[in-house]
């Protein structure tokens, strides 16, 4: 690596500062992004689950099957567990949020 002239403090502070500001600004968008698509995959399987099959077992069922396909696909993250937590994040949140983009 090349060495280059020493950066005042001042000057220093403000690039890290602003890579910092830029990182937060694109970190909040994605964050906001997945708690959107976490809620919207909860209906899903909230809807799925309601349809015509009440019972408790067949809905365990379906997201064992949907976390094995999901997992396979998008890798850890999207565990049986995971999806009901998911699926319980939408039924506390049945509304939506402010953040939500109205998809």
């Amino acid at each position: 690596m090349l060495a280059k002239a020493p950066l005042s403090d001042d000057k220093l502070y403000e690039r890290v500062a602003d890579i910092l500001e830029s990182a937060r600004a694109k970190s909040r968008t994605v964050n906001t992004s997945m708690v959107d698509a976490h809620w919207r995959v909860g209906r899903e399987i909230v809807e799925v689950e309601q349809h015509g099959h009440a019972h408790a077992s067949y809905g365990e069922e379906v997201i064992a099957r949907l976390a094995k396909r999901l997992t396979r696909r998008f890798g850890k993250g999207l565990s049986a567990q995971n999806l009901r937590r998911i699926r319980q994040f939408f039924l506390v949140f049945l509304a939506g949020s402010t953040i939500r983009s109205g998809s």
